[in-house]
């Protein structure tokens, strides 16, 4: 396995250019681990009782996790040698 990341750099990209990669479902376990990791315990996230009453009509993940799971799908860990204990 090459050290080397795969892709392309920002100036290397096109309007129109599209890339498939993996899929990752948020799961309750990622919201609570999130919120007690965060200290965010909004009912909007928590309680499907009080989001059932807003706009949205049901739970939904803090924001925050949003770039956390971009990260998690589109960087795997081999990519950073060195900083992940690969053991």
């Amino acid at each position: 396995m090459s050290d080397q990341p795969k892709g392309a750099f920002y100036e290397d990209l096109e309007v129109g250019t599209s890339y498939t990669t993996r899929s990752r479902t948020v799961t309750e376990a990622d919201i609570v681990n999130f919120a007690g990791v965060t200290g965010d315990f909004n009912e909007l996230h928590m309680s499907e009782e009080y989001a059932a009453k807003t706009p949205f009509g049901k739970r939904i993940a803090h924001e925050a996790l949003g770039p956390l799971q971009v990260f998690l799908v589109v960087l795997p860990a081999r990519r950073f040698r060195g900083l992940v204990n690969h053991e």
